[in-house]
């Protein structure tokens, strides 16, 4: 339009006014067009700023807000309650339940997850993002039980106190937290036979002299046996193995002397394997 228009003046034969002021007119109006051609570009033209207009922004922070509520809306669900000493925990998809309190020592934490072949099931016990026990750690169908050590001064384990439970699913799922609380009047002391497959939690036992391990399992995949002390405290690592490798018995003396020896007292055995598994406890009895 600009130099359309340009071309029409310069083609005026009938025109009064002088040549000079044409083009002067004429700079002037290139000038005023361009100014409004700018405004226009920018869909601001009664706005001071330059920038896009409130009402843009308005709509913009309004999806971002939508989209925010959406992601809330995505989460899981849970119920919690309380009875006779056990905390359960109900639920579907991932959540991060409210406080509750675990005192020091073993808690027996079961779990049953139904999800998607695939899918993963993570469960964590935490006092904090720092301080937190990987619990489980599964895919697809599970249940089974571990065992969770409420340590003082744990330094990455939860403390005893105010606690909450961290879940990471795509599926339906289930939860008992359980702090058995036993003397040694209760506690197995003569040997016991136990099999499973899939996570188990056995005892109490009461153990103060040597006791002898032996273990049997299927498959090719690694068969853990854990020993736990009541005070919530792991003793050793897998006493299924020796230096690394798997072993068909054990012996522990319980006696507090020397490297090695817990002291006497009551203990927990957490199994954990992917099949069928079978341990024989026997503590050695007085003559």
């Amino acid at each position: 339009m600009m130099d359309h228009k340009v071309q029409r003046i310069k083609k005026g034969e009938d025109m009064a006014t002088p040549k000079p002021m044409l083009l002067a007119i004429a700079a002037i109006a290139v000038v005023a067009i361009v100014i409004a051609a700018a405004f226009a570009l920018s869909g601001n033209a009664g706005d001071d700023t330059g920038l896009p207009g409130n009402d843009d922004n308005d709509d913009n922070n309004d999806n971002n807000n939508n989209n925010k509520d959406n992601d809330d809306d995505e989460g899981g669900i849970y119920d919690i309650s309380e009875e006779d000493g056990v905390i359960t925990i109900t639920g579907t998809g991932s959540v991060k339940t409210s406080k509750f309190d675990l005192a020091a020592g073993v808690a027996i934490v079961e779990a049953g997850y139904t999800g998607l072949d695939m899918s993963n099931f993570i469960v964590k016990v935490c006092s904090d993002e720092d301080n937190y026990d990987l619990t489980f750690n599964e895919i697809g169908t599970y249940r089974g039980a571990r065992i969770v050590g409420i340590i003082e001064d744990a330094v990455v384990g939860p403390v005893p106190g105010e606690v909450y439970v961290e879940v990471t699913s795509q599926g339906t799922w289930e939860i008992e937290i359980e702090q058995p609380q036993v003397t040694k009047d209760e506690a197995h002391t003569s040997p016991n036979s136990f099999e499973g497959p899939g996570d188990m939690v056995l005892g109490p036992f009461y153990f103060d002299s040597k006791v002898v391990f032996a273990f049997e399992h299927d498959g090719d995949g690694t068969l853990v046996v854990a020993l736990y002390a009541n005070d919530g405290k792991r003793v050793g690592s897998n006493i299924a193995s020796m230096a690394g490798e798997p072993v068909d018995s054990n012996s522990i003396f319980f006696t507090g002397t020397g490297y090695g020896n817990p002291d006497a007292g009551l203990y927990w055995i957490n199994v954990l394997y992917d099949g069928d598994w079978s341990l024989d406890v026997s503590p050695e009895l007085p003559q």
